[in-house]
């Protein structure tokens, strides 16, 4: 018998469980879903495995993220039951404005909610009254717990998390044993952390002394690797090996205040003011000697001062624009030559963990002046880049050619139709109706579908000639002959906006061999955009020119 035919024999009920966070026993949702099973048969109710809808471990505070909400809520859509039995009504959400847009809904769908506990069908008074409360109990047991976990720190003890140094003592039940919170030091963690904090204070940089740790096998805090930020962290919201006050025998807490966002449900973290931590002295935990402390702040304050030699670096004319040929990571400023006092530029990975295969640093004056030099040969000399403009005209026109009316119409409607699914896709994942997962999933293709099909529709264009704009060449010619007169100027000025604009990126790959890798000029690509010299409002990426002249590395 289909379901169309049982539900004319007899009512079909449904049912929904939710216990909210992993302290809770699971066996939770088994007793809520039993209570609802005898309700529904007391009343005469069709009940089957595939409405028992459920959500283990899930705050009642967001509907995001809670996959047995979802499916329910596309199940009612579907019309596949018409009663839904909850526990307490408070295990539909926690939310009263959540609680409303649901009552709301699955009235619209015909379904009408009954509570096992009171045997009761709830009206939208209660749905409006009970809401109100629920919300108001979980606010007021956040304030408990957040008042009970103060107290934990005011004594001493750890409110949670792992922090590398220490461990949590046992929990006891005798009167002598540790109290939960209770932490103790590992000293070999401990060890590790004052090697970190005396080498950073002798002058070693983190990235150095994460390298150094990742080589010799040294575990990191959460088992993976060292970098760089996981000893320095950000002085904020004192994150990081170097900030952490424990080790020097504080603890802190209240730093950052945490809140759901309302459009993902994932929980964000805003830093608070100094003024609103809590502190606690715990000199039993101390790691850190005083000496050593001041030592760390001090190098701290002289990194941070903007008058220090080497602070604050100018904006320079490729800034954001060099790549490593390497392994593609980003190329920044290294510091200056001791001799020279010319800029260095490096692979970032280089300085964040030594990840880089080949990271050999650059004046990067000398890459500046090369790729000026190779764009204003280029640009002087319009015939060198006539191919591109003669392969894309020709393309262009082929695709205009080859592409009919029929065949424009047929793109058109299917971007239509595309644009139709994202709305409906969109309008699912607003309401929670289904697994936002999926339909998010199901979004991001149709969108790439959508882009896809609008690129194919471009290159429908009707055939026009592509010519050079001796305007646009003017421009950009009388930047790049500003910027070489002015070699390691600021990436602010107006010929660098200028010249910016058709540049892409800059790749640099490391040439040579371990015995002349000094000497070597690296091979400099400049990959920008084309259509910007032809006057056109499409960007296609292609070669601008490749070079490999003077400029060493080390």
């Amino acid at each position: 018998m289909n379901l169309q035919a049982r539900m004319i024999d007899a009512v079909i009920a449904a049912i929904y469980a939710r216990y909210s966070t992993d302290l809770q026993h699971e066996s939770s949702i088994e007793d809520q879903v039993g209570m609802c099973e005898r309700f529904a048969a007391s009343s005469g109710w069709s009940l089957g495995d595939e409405h028992i809808f459920c959500d283990r471990a899930r705050s009642g505070a967001t509907l995001h993220k809670r996959h047995g909400i979802q499916a329910l809520m596309a199940a009612a859509q579907r019309r596949e039951f018409t009663v839904l039995i909850v526990e307490n009504l408070s295990r539909l959400s926690r939310d009263n404005a959540d609680m409303q847009a649901l009552f709301k809904r699955l009235k619209a769908y015909g379904v009408t909610i009954y509570e096992a506990s009171s045997a009761q069908k709830v009206s939208s008074l209660d749905a409006g009254l009970k809401g109100i409360i629920a919300q108001a109990q979980r606010e007021q047991t956040a304030d408990m717990v957040r008042r009970g976990m103060e107290g934990i720190v005011r004594a001493g003890r750890s409110a949670g998390g792992k922090i590398f140094g220490y461990r949590s003592l046992p929990k006891l039940m005798s009167t002598s044993a540790p109290k939960g919170g209770e932490l103790e030091i590992v000293e070999e963690e401990a060890a590790v952390v004052r090697e970190i904090w005396t080498r950073y204070a002798d002058g070693e940089s983190p990235a150095d002394i994460a390298g150094d740790l990742n080589r010799r096998g040294v575990k990191a805090p959460r088992g993976e690797h060292w970098n760089a930020s996981t000893i320095t962290g950000e002085r904020k919201r004192g994150s990081g090996i170097l900030n952490n006050e424990r080790y020097v025998g504080v603890s802190v807490w209240k730093k950052n205040e945490m809140a759901l966002h309302l459009d993902t449900g994932n929980r964000i973290s805003t830093p608070k003011s100094p003024e609103e931590w809590v502190r606690v002295d715990v000199p039993h935990l101390r790691i850190v000697a005083p000496h050593l402390h001041e030592r760390v702040r001090a190098r701290q304050r002289q990194l941070a001062s903007p008058d220090r030699k080497g602070g604050n670096k100018a904006s320079r004319v490729f800034s954001g624009l060099l790549v490593c040929g390497s392994c593609g990571g980003k190329i920044v400023v290294k510091g200056r030559d001791h001799r020279s006092g010319r800029v260095r530029v490096q692979c970032s990975r280089k300085k964040e963990n030594r990840g880089c295969p080949d990271p050999r640093s650059y004046n990067v004056d000398e890459i500046e002046a090369r790729v000026l030099a190779k764009l204003r040969a280029e640009l002087a000399q319009p015939d060198l880049i006539r191919e591109f403009i003669d392969a894309y005209a020709a393309e262009m026109n082929r695709l205009a050619k080859s592409s009919g009316p029929t065949a424009r119409t047929e793109l058109e409607e299917m971007i239509t139709a595309a644009d139709a699914e994202i709305r409906r896709l969109t309008r699912w994942f607003i309401d929670g109706t289904g697994d936002t997962a999926e339909i998010e999933a199901a979004i991001d293709r149709q969108n790439r579908r959508k882009k896809e099909l609008q690129s194919r529709l471009v290159g429908m264009a009707a055939a026009h000639p592509v010519s050079l704009h001796p305007a646009s060449m003017e421009r950009y010619l009388g930047a790049v002959e500003e910027l070489h007169e002015v070699i390691g100027g600021s990436g602010t000025s107006e010929p660098a906006k200028v010249i910016r604009e058709v540049i892409e990126a800059i790749v640099v790959t490391p040439a040579g061999t371990s015995n002349n890798r000094h000497t070597t000029p690296p091979v400099i690509e400049v990959r920008g955009y084309l259509d910007r010299l032809l006057g056109l409002e499409t960007l296609t990426l292609v070669p601008v020119g490749v070079s490999s002249g003077s400029g060493g590395g080390t």
